[in-house]
């Protein structure tokens, strides 16, 4: 009797078709006139029937037991690893979340976070599976709506596609890492000039909308753009930085004026994060400093540009001093240091040069290659 209902009621409201469901279905039955013929005269129609709202069907238990503990661990633990400061903890914690209710793809963009960051404290190879598998799926779900959004940036998703994108910078750098079976293939190098390119999206997206977001969110890449402060790091970092400083004068010594000055920029730059981040433990400084970073200098950390990737060995040492409190960076400082060791020619001078990277993130001395 049920079914007998249910067939019933199909076959009485198939008429009633939108016209938005008879352009979506070519054989659906045409929408009748808006009038009713009585003693052959029309007369106006009573109009539709009001929409009714389709039912709220419950998820399977297994499904909402998931997305319970995602969100419950998204909002006490891993919003954390998106405010740099506890300033903007409120956004992350409650505003972003509240922006999910009616943003399906920075939902599911939050449950892939959160699922990554159990996997990557999970202790059974199958609980890392099933989490990780599950930050997979929810952030494959998110991208094709997230796309769409991203092509019509308006004041109303401004903010969910842009916590999107940073939450897509994060799982991007962590997910090689926590991946089950660790890395299959390329570098952490590579990896680290994907994440730049994934900072540029965000800065294109920021420049679309930038009078429509709370800059308030990221004051500290506002900071070190756009302000000289003053540096005040420990005895140690300080000489690194004037020995790279030495370094690059020699090295440029013949370069252009603008290609000293933008690399000598960049290592101000990233001396001032130090700085900063020795006062505040500001995790995104790592983030903000990578976005600075031009193209030309990308590419010669490509090519294996000694000076260069110095540079990214003491941004490395930077993220390895973050590993305490940012899940996400665990052994990537490390990791990179490690490899691009490796990557140098034999010299004294390099040597001596990539002492201090390799004392902070505590590896042992290396033999470079010939």
């Amino acid at each position: 009797m049920a079914a007998a209902r249910r067939v019933k009621a199909a076959s009485t409201t198939s008429a009633e078709a939108s016209p938005i469901q008879s352009s979506l279905s070519p054989n659906a039955p045409p929408v009748p006139s808006g009038n009713q013929y009585h003693n052959g005269r029309a007369e106006p129609s009573p109009g539709p029937p009001p929409p009714v709202a389709p039912p709220i069907l419950p998820l399977p238990p297994a499904v909402r037991l998931l997305e319970f503990e995602l969100a419950h661990k998204y909002t006490t633990d891993s919003y954390k690893s998106l405010s740099g400061v506890p300033e903007d903890g409120y956004t992350w914690q409650v505003h972003i979340p509240r922006l999910a209710i009616s943003s399906p793809f920075l939902m599911d963009g939050i449950f892939g976070l959160a699922a990554l960051h159990i996997a990557s404290s999970a202790k059974h190879p199958s609980e890392i599976v099933s989490y990780f598998d599950a930050a997979l799926r929810y952030h494959t779900l998110a991208s094709s709506p997230f796309r769409e959004a991203l092509n019509n940036i308006t004041p109303a998703n401004c903010e969910a596609v842009f916590a999107f994108a940073i939450i897509t910078t994060v799982f991007t750098f962590s997910s090689t890492q926590i991946a089950p079976g660790g890395r299959e293939s390329g570098t952490v190098l590579e990896d680290v000039i994907a994440i730049f390119e994934l900072l540029q999206g965000i800065k294109g997206i920021f420049s679309v909308s930038e009078g429509w977001l709370e800059v308030g969110w990221f004051s500290s890449s506002i900071r070190i753009e756009s302000e000289d402060l003053p540096v005040n790091n420990e005895p140690g970092t300080e000489i690194a930085f004037r020995k790279l400083m030495a370094f690059t004068d020699e090295t440029l010594a013949s370069a252009s004026a603008e290609e000293y000055n933008v690399f000598k920029r960049l290592v101000h730059k990233l001396e001032l994060c130090f700085s900063i981040f020795r006062e505040k433990q500001d995790q995104s400084l790592v983030l903000s400093w990578l976005g600075m970073l031009d193209k030309n200098t990308v590419c010669e950390a490509r090519r294996g540009n000694p000076l260069v990737l110095l540079l990214f060995m003491h941004w490395a040492v930077l993220m390895h001093l973050m590993e305490p409190r940012t899940w996400w960076a665990k052994g990537l400082g490390a990791g990179l240091v490690a490899e691009l060791l490796n990557r140098f020619p034999s010299d004294p001078r390099l040597d001596e040069m990539t002492r201090w990277p390799r004392e902070k993130v505590n590896l042992r001395p290396i033999k470079l290659l010939a």
